[in-house]
């Protein structure tokens, strides 16, 4: 679930590229799927946060974490990648 603030829409550019990648993944699986989880997101501080997480029993990541969308390159192209943004870690 995407929640954005009332005075923006599902329209707004990274909400777009959001659904972009989202898109992208559908259908795959495998090889295919990480090499496209890898083109839109920082995937290794992704799984590095999970695992740490995940060693640390924490059972409040999975519904408090954010994605932020910042202007990379991958494979030559400009595009979002999105990285993660945790907050309120207070369940530990």
């Amino acid at each position: 679930d995407i929640k954005y603030p009332p005075d923006t829409s599902p329209e707004d550019a990274a909400i777009s590229s959001y659904w972009e990648l989202v898109s992208d993944l559908e259908g795959l699986s495998g090889p295919d799927l990480g090499a496209a989880l890898e083109q839109g997101m920082d995937l290794d501080q992704l799984l590095g946060f999970l695992a740490f997480q995940s060693i640390l029993h924490n059972g409040d990541y999975v519904d408090e974490m954010y994605f932020v969308g910042a202007q990379g390159v991958r494979q030559g192209q400009a595009r979002d990648v999105f990285h993660i943004s945790a907050w309120d870690m207070d369940d530990l």
